[in-house]
């Protein structure tokens, strides 16, 4: 299961430098990039799959009982919902992965800073601001120094990534 393309290459090549063609299941942008790739066997589904998991249960069942499948994973933290959200209905087995609020807790990088804090790890220094708004220059200043790399919380990879070199 894919929403992300950049994310869904990435695991494809991977796959296939392990001699696997996958299935795809997608959004339509997915879709639209992957349909003619030779990284993939098919694609048994595409559209607003998050709309309808469901829907990408009932397809993922359907073809298992067709022809098995050996396991169901995900690309991406979407396909990751996706698969929580439907796991129970699954007929194949599911590639390990996180319960919902695992995933939620490793995919927000404050939450996640805090968890490797409280555990006693070793971790950049690191500031929540709420809003871009909010950010006061001087305090980043103090508390990390520059230069400083300012992230959203939601965005994944290098999305939104800015390294802030002075006041």
């Amino acid at each position: 299961i894919c929403h992300n393309v950049p994310l869904a290459l990435v695991v494809l090549h991977a796959l296939n430098a392990n001699g696997v063609k996958p299935l795809l299941i997608c959004d339509k942008a997915t879709y639209a990039t992957l349909r003619a790739s030779r990284l993939t066997s098919g694609i048994i589904l595409a559209g607003n799959i998050g709309a309808g998991p469901h829907r990408v249960s009932a397809v993922i069942n359907a073809h298992h009982r067709r022809q098995a499948i050996d396991i169901v994973m995900a690309s991406d933290v979407q396909g990751l919902c996706i698969l929580d959200e439907i796991r129970d209905e699954l007929l194949p087995p599911l590639y390990p992965m996180p319960d919902r609020r695992t995933l939620d807790v490793l995919n927000d990088k404050w939450e996640f800073y805090q968890l490797v804090t409280a555990l006693g790890l070793n971790a950049p220094k690191t500031l929540f601001i709420a809003d871009r708004q909010c950010m006061d220059t001087d305090h980043i200043a103090h508390e990390i120094g520059f230069p400083a790399a300012v992230k959203p919380v939601a965005g994944w990879a290098s999305m939104g990534l800015k390294i802030v070199s002075s006041v």
